[in-house]
């Protein structure tokens, strides 16, 4: 749904990537209302007396699975009713892995229940026992497809920039304009040049520093293997060449992209020289913030697509 703010205003832009108190109750409030709705009873509900179905959800069972795969996780709320937390600081900021992992995990046990017509059963050995219903619970893409429209909404209207896929991935969305830039595959005649930048787009999306440093480290191994890829020159002979290919021989153009490319690629290499991104000495700059890595990442992108794009139709 479209909000007369986003219509009006435009939407928020999406920068953030921290989980702040506020974003974490809102996280929870999703949680807990797919528990009212029975999704998660299957993978922890407490069965009724005939053992053939569940009437209640045993949270306690569910959050040691959950611990199981997210070592450490904790919910932060007391259990019961909507104040999830004592404290008033609203600045508090928590560990986003573990609760990205945590929507992921929930993403992935979501099931639709279904009564059971005429299915009630009852503890024979207890008088004052409780009639109990019967359900089935089924994979749903549609309690799924909800799931992902609660907290992409969420994420959205409160510009954060993660984003709940279909395959049930958390993935960092790209700004609109520059989508077409870091998505567009390439098939040039150098399958390995290919390759590298594939998998720089891949790990560039992904919500982790770690992939996300890996993906810089990718797209400057393409760019080094581009600057080679006329394999009968030298290096700075293939990287004339290619300048000849992109200006189609207009000799204006070309002595102006020559200067430009030239100064570019030498920068790029310096970047790639003097920060941790192909080289780990002790004595290189460590680039430990995603939006140093979005700069390098979209300053080189830029760069090798106007070679890349002429490139794949020779």
């Amino acid at each position: 749904m479209k909000y007369v703010s986003d219509v009006e205003q435009g939407e928020k832009e999406r920068v953030s990537e921290e989980i702040t108190k506020d974003i974490h109750n809102r996280i929870v409030g999703i949680y807990k209302r797919y528990v009212r709705k029975k999704s998660f009873f299957e993978s922890a509900g407490v069965a009724c007396p005939c053992a053939q179905s569940f009437y209640a959800f045993d949270e306690k069972s569910f959050l040691d699975l959950v611990r199981g795969e997210i070592p450490d996780f904790k919910l932060e709320y007391p259990g019961e009713g909507d104040i999830f937390f004592s404290s008033d600081d609203n600045t508090l900021e928590y560990d986003k892995y573990k609760i990205l992992d945590f929507i992921q995990f929930c993403h992935t046990h979501l099931k639709k229940e279904t009564l059971l017509k005429d299915s009630i059963c009852h503890d024979n050995f207890s008088e004052d026992s409780p009639l109990f219903q019967h359900y089935i619970f089924e994979n749903c893409d549609n309690e799924k497809e909800n799931f992902r429209k609660d907290i992409n909404t969420l994420f959205r209207r409160n510009g954060i920039i993660f984003e709940l896929k279909e395959t049930g991935e958390i993935v960092r969305t790209i700004p609109s304009g520059l989508v077409p830039l870091v998505s567009k595959l390439y098939t040039t005649k150098d399958e390995e040049l290919n390759k590298l930048v594939e998998e720089a787009f891949d790990r560039f999306v992904q919500s982790r520093l770690e992939d996300r440093t890996v993906a810089l480290e990718k797209i400057w191994d393409g760019f080094e293997r581009m600057k080679t890829y006329y394999k009968s020159k030298n290096k700075k002979e293939s990287i004339e060449e290619l300048i000849k290919e992109v200006s189609n021989q207009d000799e204006t153009y070309s002595t102006l992209l020559e200067a430009e490319a030239e100064a570019e690629a030498d920068a790029l290499t310096k970047i790639g020289n003097n920060f941790r991104i192909r080289h780990h000495e002790t004595d290189k700059h460590e680039i430990s913030d995603n939006n140093q890595i979005d700069y390098f990442f979209y300053r080189m992108v830029s760069f090798m697509a106007l070679f890349l794009k002429n490139l794949e139709n020779k």
